[in-house]
């Protein structure tokens, strides 16, 4: 069998390589998954397939084939300054990929190197997700929660404006000052992190999903993961009006409910918001995407 090995920036944890992982180990390729130095010393003579989720990789390292994958611009300081970095430094694979459009655009390679855009998926089996019996809110968020992407203002944008009766349900491990700050508000339900069908089936039981994306780089150019994955379970969806929400419900045809820049803000009435047909989105399953892709024809 072939092999395929996912090198992954540090420690980072993406979610996409179990994905990759799941749809190449039952198409010839046996799998492998590690940071630079742990390549180094498990496969000194080489891989045939080498995909690199990007970082900074100045030096070709062996393998017959080489895919840059763009999941993501940079992050934290500086980062449009990495980005340019990347784009100087990084040395020519045999392939790119790219999120999306967005950030094709925003790398802007010239140097002929095919590419292929691959965005994020849905799992396989999320049209099996039944509603929660054990969870109901009237907003469901899944998710990252900081300071940094500025849930304070949104806790306090729902805090104010919500119905008495109102209700939201937190899945995920919010910052430790986040949760300390907002953890008295009976309305605000931190449940935690759940393993991935247990939080969608969360979701499922809440009258509304929430997506709330930031605004700043490289938020703006991300695809919303969870905006896919509330449109392929069915549900009532309300968004920020961040660029990446809006762009990426008419890139899909999604039926979302946008409010303010903290949701909250500006949302308006929301008994009417329309449900989503799960059936129009089977193309955003992992399989599709990956499949649509195109990637497969330069692995045969």
């Amino acid at each position: 069998m072939k092999k395929l090995y996912i090198l992954i920036p540090g420690n980072e944890n993406y979610p996409d390589v179990d994905a990759y992982r799941s749809f190449f180990s039952t198409r010839g390729f046996e799998v492998y998954s590690g940071n630079k130095r742990d390549f180094s010393r498990d496969f000194p003579a080489g891989v045939d397939v080498l995909w690199c989720i990007m970082g900074l990789c100045s030096s070709r390292l062996r393998a017959s084939f080489i895919i840059h994958d763009y999941r993501s611009l940079s992050v934290g300081k500086l980062c449009s300054l990495k980005d340019a970095l990347k784009k100087r430094l990084n040395v020519k694979p045999d392939l790119r990929i790219f999120l999306n459009k967005q950030v094709r655009g925003i790398m802007n390679f010239k140097d002929g190197v095919p590419f292929e855009i691959l965005d994020m998926g849905v799992p396989n089996w999320i049209d099996t997700v039944s509603a929660s019996a054990d969870f109901h809110a009237t907003y469901g968020y899944l998710g990252a929660m900081s300071f940094e992407r500025k849930f304070d203002d949104l806790f306090d944008c729902f805090l104010d404006n919500k119905a008495e009766e109102d209700t939201f349900i937190l899945i995920g491990e919010p910052e430790a000052a986040l949760y300390e700050k907002y953890k008295r508000h009976k309305s605000l339900n931190f449940v935690g992190r759940k393993d991935q069908r247990e939080a969608l089936s969360i979701i499922k039981s809440c009258e509304l999903a929430v997506c709330y994306f930031p605004f700043h780089r490289p938020h703006k150019y991300q695809t919303p993961t969870k905006l896919l994955e509330y449109a392929a379970l069915g549900s009532s969806i309300i968004c920020n009006n961040s660029p990446s929400n809006i762009y990426t419900a008419k890139e899909y045809q999604i039926k979302s409910l946008f409010g303010g820049k903290y949701i909250f803000d500006g949302i308006g009435e929301v008994s009417d918001v329309a449900g989503n047909d799960p059936r129009l989105f089977k193309c955003l399953k992992w399989e599709n995407v990956i499949l649509d892709s195109g990637v497969m024809s330069y692995l045969s």
